[in-house]
């Protein structure tokens, strides 16, 4: 194989991998973040998988640079500041939600800025960024709120099938492939919780999974605007993908009481991945299309 394409692999493997590791050894053992100490092994999870994020945008995808002239460049000040956010509020009391709800907004926010720099804070679409911002807070309070009452392995399959899907359409709908990795960057840590969660892990992961579903949201709208999907696939897939995380949280209040354990887990997974599903039936079907064209 080439030198520089295992020196390319390498960059990407060896920051990802290290918070990884990090990141397991911290969760894998029983946790509550009832107790202190545990809330603050959870608490380095969070900073340990924005670490891992940073190093991979830094040496794989695109050094960071500040102040940020693209939009992708600001994903790694968003994953930044919504980490330090979600950790403090975790240590405040009643501070969850609130941190969940900035940490939401960090993402418009530097998408507004971006837009702001090219047609003045006048033409700025208002409605589109309020949009995403009210989809994405939604997406990770749902998240927080679900993982609070599911067990760490129910809540990681869920969030690893949302960040693995959420990456396919991205390359496939929206033609973004570095969109798309980022977005695998969270389907990767959250494939480490769900290994760890098999061992004996048993806390409440809120604040890493509104971590990991912000970076998905934030490369997905990027991928909507600035990447090659045409019509309104992109969108499409923007909207089901955000149906995926709300709708595990209703079906968790809607199903019947006496359906218990993994029966009522998997059935709860399986009614939230209905929009995914239609999402890349769709995506799959127009990519296919493309090509035979």
């Amino acid at each position: 194989m080439d030198p520089e394409v295992l020196k390319q692999l390498a960059k990407g493997a060896v920051p990802v991998g290290a918070a990884l590791a990090v990141v397991f050894a911290l969760l894998w053992r029983g946790t509550s973040t009832d107790k202190p100490a545990d809330r603050w092994r959870v608490a380095l999870g969070v900073l340990a998988a924005a670490a891992g994020y940073l190093l991979t945008h830094h040496f794989v995808f695109d050094p960071i640079t500040l102040p940020p002239g693209q939009a992708f460049q600001t994903i790694p000040l968003v994953v930044t500041f919504a980490a330090v956010v979600l950790v403090v509020g975790m240590f405040v009391p009643g501070g969850t939600l609130v941190a969940t709800v900035i940490a939401a907004l960090s993402g418009a926010a530097m998408s507004m800025m971006v837009l702001a720099r090219r047609t003045g804070w006048s033409d700025l679409p208002w409605l589109e960024l309020g949009t995403f911002a009210g989809l994405t807070a939604m997406s990770m309070l749902a998240i927080s709120w679900y993982s609070s009452r599911r067990p760490a392995a129910a809540s990681g399959v869920l969030l690893l099938g949302f960040a693995a899907g959420g990456s396919q359409l991205l390359v496939l709908s929206m033609s973004s492939l570095k969109h798309g990795q980022v977005a695998g960057v969270s389907a990767a840590v959250a494939g480490a919780v769900v290994a760890a969660s098999l061992l004996a892990m048993r806390a409440s992961l809120g604040g890493l999974w509104a971590l990991l579903v912000l970076i998905v949201a934030v490369a997905m709208e990027q991928g909507w605007r600035y990447g090659g999907g045409s019509g309104s696939a992109p969108l499409r897939s923007v909207l089901l993908a955000s149906a995926v995380l709300p709708l595990a949280a209703v079906a968790h209040a809607m199903l019947p009481e006496k359906l218990i354990g993994v029966k009522r887990y998997a059935l709860e997974i399986a009614i939230a991945a209905l929009p995914m599903l239609v999402a890349l039936g769709f995506a799959g079907y127009e990519f296919a299309k493309q090509q035979s064209e």
